[in-house]
């Protein structure tokens, strides 16, 4: 009787656990876009330097920077999306 307990618990943690894996699969391949956007956004501002920064964006706070950068993707993203609906 345990045992069968037990078989029925490891199949159904197996179960859920392979459909979290496809869940986080299909949620990665539905980001991956706004993912490689903030990746690059990092990018850019960790290989600038600190003066062209200052110029740039008023300051060399590379997380304000970022921060800015990251809404106004998120604005624009946000307008685009309100353009195709109306």
């Amino acid at each position: 009787m345990m045992k069968n307990l037990l078989k029925k618990a490891l199949k159904l943690f197996l179960f859920l656990f392979v459909a979290f894996v496809i869940l986080c699969i299909y949620a990665y391949y539905q980001m991956r876009e706004h993912i490689n956007a903030f990746v690059a956004i990092q990018k850019s501002i960790n290989e600038a330097n600190a003066t062209s920064l200052e110029k740039e964006y008023g300051t060399s706070d590379k997380e304000k920077i970022f921060n800015r950068l990251i809404l106004k993707y998120l604005n624009e993203l946000e307008e685009g999306e309100a353009n195709v609906t109306h």
